[in-house]
């Protein structure tokens, strides 16, 4: 039986937040839900595979998140995907230096798009999980 690959979605808008859990559970991925990042720091003890990653969000941006996560050094099979309508050359560099893999603007993405690089990422995990988070 293939494992099932979850998915944390960081977003601050409840209506991208409900399309995208709504989508990716229909094609039976497993979905965590993270207001912001410090929400999202709550939810890595449960280690998604993937996280979708809002930069913009109140309080503690997606670059926030990822400088106290340390996910390159304490979960680096986790894959992020920055969706994001910050357009810099500078976000995009500082994301990529914390381990994204991906960054795309929001408002040129459906949720469609979202499936499909999930399934995409997901094809790249391994079949059994072997990471365990470096305390």
């Amino acid at each position: 039986m293939a494992r099932v690959i979850k998915v944390l979605i960081v977003e601050d808008d409840p209506s991208i937040q409900n399309a995208y859990q709504f989508i990716l559970k229909k094609y039976g991925y497993e979905v965590l839900v993270a207001e912001d990042g410090v929400e999202a720091l709550r939810q890595l003890p449960a280690v998604p595979d993937i996280i979708l990653l809002d930069m913009l969000m109140p309080g503690f941006s997606g670059l926030d998140f990822l400088r106290e996560a340390e996910l390159q050094v304490r979960y680096p099979r986790i894959k992020v995907v920055a969706i994001s309508n910050i357009d810099s050359e500078r976000v995009r560099a500082d994301a990529a230096s914390l381990g994204v893999v991906r960054y795309l603007i929001k408002v040129e993405q459906n949720p469609s798009d979202i499936v499909r690089l999930v399934a995409e990422l997901a094809s790249e995990q391994l079949p059994v999980r072997t990471d365990v988070p470096v305390e």
